[in-house]
């Protein structure tokens, strides 16, 4: 049985899978599974994963239907028989080091690298720090930061996520790393990070903006979600999160409110606003005029859309 099982989703991938693979074919360490998830892909993606598979006993592939991220990890878990899961996405690559590294921290319930962004020269390194999970003042300043929310750049304990069945939200099209790492926190004791930029990762944030805007309903799922999670880690350990929770409500209300601006019909925007009106969900404002314009929403929703169209 290989001590790690590697999972990384692919979808139209054919343009970086190479790079990806072969960052895993160069591990130091060789204890390892690679599994394959093909989602549907309509690329050659598939192909080229079917051409490692023969080139190497360790190498799995599976072919499914396109069902999204989450759903391709959760296929990869259900076939992962590593001790320890690490996840790789199929535009990113690892440093060679990455496995050798991590596996030998192995003592801890969760292992965290930093990252090296492919597409500019950031480079994002948590302290070089161990963790146990009662220390939640902490805990609280690292977990917003993109390497403890991220799926990737992390080793964890396949049999803690197997017995727990700990798996991705396939409702969320954005938030469901930070909600699968939430729902694994509950169950850990230690964490280990390592201040060293062996997660390589093509960075599109600009993209995820227009691509993950959400309508009041999505808003109001994922919100739920995230809450959730992050309301039972809260009672576990008896503290608020205050820190972690304003940045990730931040973030999904930003979200919402590029939805809203969008919205070219006012009988839609009139719908959305309801939505919103009645959920009573808390909106996360970035600024004031967030939060006036979110106020006035709710009462004069003509206004608001017609300063959107304004401010287009």
């Amino acid at each position: 049985m290989p001590l790690i099982s590697i999972i990384i989703p692919v979808y139209n991938s054919e343009k970086t899978l190479n790079r990806c693979v072969n960052s895993i074919l160069n591990q130091t360490f060789m204890d390892w599974e690679l599994l394959l998830v093909d989602d549907g892909s309509t690329d050659k993606s598939g192909k080229i994963c079917d051409q490692y598979a023969l080139k190497d006993f360790r190498i799995q592939v599976f072919h499914k239907k396109n069902g999204g991220v989450s759903s391709a990890r959760n296929t990869g878990l259900d076939y992962a028989i590593g001790s320890w899961i690490t996840f790789v996405d199929s535009d990113d690559f690892i440093d060679a080091t990455f496995l050798d590294t991590l596996i030998r921290l192995q003592s801890s319930d969760l292992c965290i690298s930093g990252i090296q962004f492919i597409n500019n020269e950031t480079i994002l390194l948590p302290p070089e720090e161990y963790i146990k999970i009662e220390n939640v003042a902490e805990l609280d300043n690292l977990l917003n930061k993109l390497y403890f929310t991220a799926p990737w750049g992390k080793v964890y304990k396949n049999e803690i996520i197997q017995k727990n069945n700990i798996r991705f939200n396939i409702n969320l099209k954005i938030g469901e790393d930070t909600d699968f790492v939430l729902k694994y926190l509950l169950y850990i004791n230690d964490i280990r990070l390592i201040s060293k930029p062996l997660y390589h990762f093509f960075n599109d944030e600009k993209g995820k903006i227009t691509k993950y805007t959400l309508t009041a309903d999505e808003f109001i799922t994922h919100t739920i979600s995230i809450k959730t999670n992050l309301t039972a880690l809260c009672r576990k350990l008896n503290y608020t999160f205050s820190i972690t929770n304003s940045v990730l409500m931040k973030y999904y209300s930003h979200l919402f409110y590029v939805y809203l601006m969008s919205i070219p019909s006012y009988t839609t925007f009139k719908k959305e606003a309801w939505k919103y009106k009645v959920s009573h969900i808390d909106y996360y404002p970035k600024s004031s005029r967030n939060a006036f314009v979110m106020k006035l929403i709710k009462i004069f929703p003509l206004a608001v859309f017609g300063l959107f169209r304004l401010l287009k």
